[in-house]
Parts: structure tokens; sequence; C-alpha cells
């Protein structure tokens, strides 16, 4: 901790001659001043009183350099003498001695410095210098800044009247305002120069920061501590982020006049629970029955609503993955690509490693990427990992060796090891009436090329006059096959076949041809579109509203 300092100042004025006081004065001859800087200790931590009772604190290694001046007496006051040391802080007293001519009433200023800024001021405005004597004066040093600045209100709607005050400090001639749109003032919208201590002001909605610092002919004195004056005007959104999550996950909303009372935030008609609600920022909740959709606010100020720059993409569907990023994100790129077949609905990228901490229960769909497992386990044997996914109540498409590792572990026929793994391109189709290929032309042979090269294809085996209740095979590996890579079982709802799908490729889907794009995501909208979730559960009429106290 600094060593707390008073600054006591003592100007000793004598002479440089041995002439006598009666003396008529020469042109040449001059007085001396010396001032004696003196380090002595105060009588309590952070908190100094010099002679007159004016509090000052400091620690003396801030202190860096001194600089006195004198000026001739009378009105105009014009400069006489001026001497600069440099302050060391190993030093208990400095003295400065500058020669000055001698008369009456003549006015000494002594400036204290830490690295070019001054911080401390004294002045004494009546110095007598005589030739033949020495005088002695006391100089007191004030903190050359404001202790106090505010304002009579903080926050206040477009068109209010505000005022912003402060106190007068010693050896200020005027008081320098700024005004920024920024707290670090890097946009400086307004300047002035005042010689009152108060100003009267209205402005447009938005934060407003201000500071004052006082001056004088010579220096700048300490900018007063940063105040800032919020005026609520229309809100606005300018930015999201992220702008793109799942349901349940909290968002950071930026704008202006956000925390207004009555304010509230909608994404698709479905209001946002608010978290942390403040003029600028806003953290909310993405509701649980929200899609992908404009972001507004709304409120008394704007009722007809402020829409964000960008729609904010809402997560339904979960992309689960080992190591494998590539094939994620363009599994990713692919089915937001798709739109409104599955609504619009983004894609989040989960890695099975943190499946156990994922609210997986937000999820309308979940791809589950070969990379996550094989015949010994799944997302490495870890129980918790399974259970999220399980019971996350999500639609489940698995792909390759990952997928039918995950449905072994979750005790379905489909995830069954016998099973044919081999190196095709193609599938044989059951039946073109099933939905799974809507859009597709019938082929000679019903043979269907769904990739542009053989790629690793996995086929369950199922024998067709024994197949299983609720198992539905879409395809075979060839003609009168009873291997099955395209296949789906229920749990229970026969009214709903499609809640967990085979798809027994496992490839990049870049490789995709044109027919297997659109059977792949037949099977993505089919399974979309089956859950309870994409459902808006009936008599949601709870609108919402952000809580704010007005300071």
């Amino acid at each position: 901790m600094r060593k707390i300092v008073m600054f006591t100042l003592v100007v000793l004025v004598g002479i440089s001659a041995c002439s006598r006081r009666e003396a008529p004065l020469l042109p040449n001859e001059k007085g001396t001043i010396t001032l004696k800087f003196s380090r002595l200790p105060s009588s309590g931590e952070g908190e100094l009183r010099s002679a007159n009772a004016h509090k000052i604190s400091c620690g003396l290694a801030a202190i860096d350099s001194a600089v006195v001046r004198v000026y001739h007496p009378g009105s105009t006051g014009s400069l006489d003498a001026v001497k600069g040391v440099p302050v060391s802080n190993q030093s208990d007293s400095i003295v400065v001695s500058i020669a000055a001519t001698p008369g009456i009433g003549k006015k000494v200023t002594v400036e204290l410095f830490e690295q070019q800024r001054m911080i401390y001021f004294g002045v004494d405005e009546n110095v007598n210098v005589f030739l033949g004597q020495e005088t002695h004066a006391s100089i007191d040093a004030f903190w050359f800044g404001l202790v106090g600045f505010g304002t009579d209100a903080t926050y206040l709607l477009e068109g209010e009247v505000f005022n912003l005050f402060w106190r007068r400090v010693p050896a200020a001639t005027a008081y320098y305002l700024q005004e920024s749109t920024t707290e670090d003032f890097s946009n400086v919208v307004y300047d002035v120069a005042l010689t009152d201590t108060m100003i009267t002001l209205t402005r447009n909605g938005g934060p407003h920061y201000f500071r004052v610092a006082p001056i004088n002919p010579h220096t700048t004195g300490t900018f007063s501590p940063t105040l800032l004056v919020y005026v609520y005007g229309s809100p606005t959104i300018t930015s999201v982020f992220p702008g793109s999550a799942a349901r349940g996950e909290a968002i950071l909303i930026r704008g202006t006049s956000l925390d207004y009372p009555g304010n509230y935030i909608e994404i698709g008609d479905v209001a946002c629970v608010v978290l942390v609600d403040g003029p600028e920022e806003v953290v909310a909740v993405v509701p649980p029955t929200a899609y992908t959709g404009d972001l507004i606010v709304y409120g008394p100020l704007n009722p007809s609503g402020y829409v964000a720059p960008a729609r904010f993409v809402v997560q339904l569907i979960a992309y689960i993955t080992g190591l494998d990023l590539t094939t994620a994100l363009d599994y990713q790129s692919m089915i937001q690509a798709s739109g409104s077949r599955v609504r619009e609905s983004g894609v989040k990228i989960v890695p099975y490693t943190s499946l156990e901490t994922s609210d997986m229960s937000s999820f309308v769909l979940a791809i589950v990427g070969t990379d996550t497992g094989d015949d010994a386990s799944w997302a490495g044997g870890v129980p918790e990992r399974l259970d999220a996914l399980r019971y996350s109540g999500a639609q489940i498409i698995g792909l390759g060796l990952g997928g039918n590792s995950y449905f072994r572990e979750a005790g379905l026929f489909i995830g069954q090891t016998e099973r044919k793994d081999d190196i095709d391109r193609w599938v044989f189709v059951n039946d073109w009436s099933d939905p799974i290929y809507n859009s597709i032309m019938q082929t000679p042979g019903n043979l269907l090329e769904l990739y542009t090269f053989d790629v690793f294809r996995l086929s369950v085996y199922m024998d067709l006059a024994t197949w299983p209740a609720g198992v539905i095979p879409h395809a075979k590996s060839s003609a009168g096959s009873n291997y099955h890579p395209l296949i789906s079982e229920n749990e229970g709802d026969l009214a709903n076949p499609l809640e967990n799908f085979l798809w027994g490729f496992a490839a990049n889907p870049k490789n995709l041809t044109g027919d297997g794009r659109t059977c792949f995501m037949n099977v993505v909208e089919l399974l979309f579109n089956a859950s309870s979730k994409v459902v808006v559960p009936p008599g949601l009429t709870e609108t919402g509203s952000l809580t704010s106290i007005r300071r």
C-alpha cells in the first residue's frame, strides 16, 4: 500500500542582493521565492487534511513533478516567472527557488503532476515580494478534479428535461463537459466548455454517458467518474447471441429501451421468459413451444413491435456426433437448407460426450451419427448418455454402425447384431407408395441409387414371415433378401410407426444422389412431423413480460 502523505507548501520570499528595503528598485534586481515541498505523515489512512481542513489524499509516489508560477500584481495578472522541477518519491522535502520581480499582492500558484496530468493545484493571491526582507506564505494544494457530479434524473423518457450539476473546483475557470454514446468515450458526440456548474439537457432514446473536468488557462484537470443517463424511446433490437439455440436455452438480446415497464419479447408469437433485464441487454429463455421465426420486442412505447435484424432459428433437431465433425456440419447444412419441411428448424451438433449434461428433451428429432458407437458399446458405454437420449422423447434416426449400436443399447429390434455389412449404393424398394419415396420417380427393377458411389451399408436381418410388431422394412439390400438397410420401429404406438428409423448407410451427405437426398429428407420430415412436440399445446395464452424497476 502506498504511504499516504500531506502536502505542506511553504513559500519563502527573499532577496538575491544585500540591499536595504528603502533602496530604490533597480530594473534587473530580483527577489527569490522558495517553495518547500514536504512529506508529512497523515493522521489516518485514506484521509488527509491541510491547514484549512480541506480533505486531500494521494500517494507521494504518484506525484512526479511540480510547477510554480508567479504573476505580477494587478487585474491583468501577467506571468512574471515559472519553474518546474521533478519530484522524487525518495525525498522528504523539495525546495524550489524561483527568481521573481519584487511587488505587492503577487499571485503564486503550485501545480502537482502525475504523468503530465495535474492532480493538485494551490494558489495564494496575496504574496508580497520585498527587497531586503523574507516573507513566508502557506499554500494549500487542492485536488484539481470534481468532488461531486450528479443528475436529477438517471432514467427518463424522450423529451423529458434533466439537469447535470457539479461542485465548483478551486482554481477552475471553466468546466469541460463531454458526452459519449459509449462508456469508454470512444465516440464523443458532444463537448462544451461551461463557466456554470449546471446544464439543462434533453436527449433522444438510448444511453448517454457524461463526464466533467475542471479547466483553467494552464491545464485540464481530472475527469469525473462517468455518469449514465438513460433515455427511453421506442425499443429496438440490434443483435441476438447466439442467433440459433434450442428450446429452454438462454440467449442475450442487445438493443435499446428493452426493460421499459410493460415490454415483452416474443419468438414466433411465443413469449420468452426473461431471466435478466436491462435497458440495453436482456437475457431471455427460448420458449418451450417456440419455432424459428421473428424475434420481436413489444411495449407501451412501441405497441406495433420492433423486429430483430435476423430471424431467430430454434434448434429442434440434434445431431449426435463422435469425432467426425465434418459429416455433422454437412448434415446440419443439408437439413437447415430444407426450410419449411422441418419448420425452418436449426440443427444443434451435440458431442456424445456432453449428452449427460445436455437437456435433450427440447429436441423434436435426434440423428445419431455412425461415429457414436460400434458392436462393443455406444457413446463410450456411459449409461447416463444413453438415458439422456433414450428418455428425451425425441424421434430418432440412427445412421450406420452408430445408429445400430444405439438401438441395440435401447433394446430395440433394429439394433440387433444379426445383420449384413457390405459396400453398396443401392436399395431395393419394397413399396413405392411408402411416403419415404415421395417425389421420387419409380425405377425399373425397384432399384434406387442413394449414393453416387459405393459406401458402407449395414442391413438388419428380418424374416418377413415372422417380422415383429411395430417393425417396418422400407427397403431391402436386394430383391428377395431378408436384410434391410432402411427399417423403422415404433415402441407401442402402432398408429405412429415412425419413431425410430435405421438408415444403415454411413457416408457424408454430400455423396447422396438427388433421389438419395430426397429420400433421406422425407424420412427426416416424416419423423419430425410425427412427434407430439411439433404441436403447440392448446390453451397456451401466457404472453409474458419483461419486468423492470425504473431507476
